[in-house]
């Protein structure tokens, strides 16, 4: 449910829009592991993650934003104030984010 208190006096909005490839732009995080709030991938070599969520830089051996990394997910209105994410077959979710990135997969 959206909190409304943030919200203001504007009710949100969810409506059909262009999905590019039938994908959505709500994705889940399936691996703990390769969770990173900023990335850095050198080519041929590991990710450095400059923050791992707690302010530390480490050396992750694996694809932080691959859509295997991150799969989208089917979104549908669930009503006025909410919404609900199909994570149906994907085991444990680690973390969500929508509209994310900023290329065209």
């Amino acid at each position: 449910t959206f909190n409304t208190t943030l919200l203001g006096k504007e009710p949100p909005a969810v409506t059909d829009y262009q999905r590019h490839n039938n994908a959505s732009s709500l994705q889940v995080l399936t691996n703990s592991s390769l969770f990173c709030m900023q990335s850095l991938k050198s080519k041929g070599g590991p990710t450095t993650c400059r923050d791992n969520g707690e302010g530390k830089q480490v050396i992750i051996d694996g694809d932080v934003e691959s859509l295997t990394t991150w799969p989208m997910v089917n979104v549908n209105v669930a009503g006025t104030n909410s919404v609900v994410a199909d994570i149906t077959g994907m085991g444990e979710i680690f973390a969500v984010r929508y509209a994310f990135w900023a290329k065209e997969y």
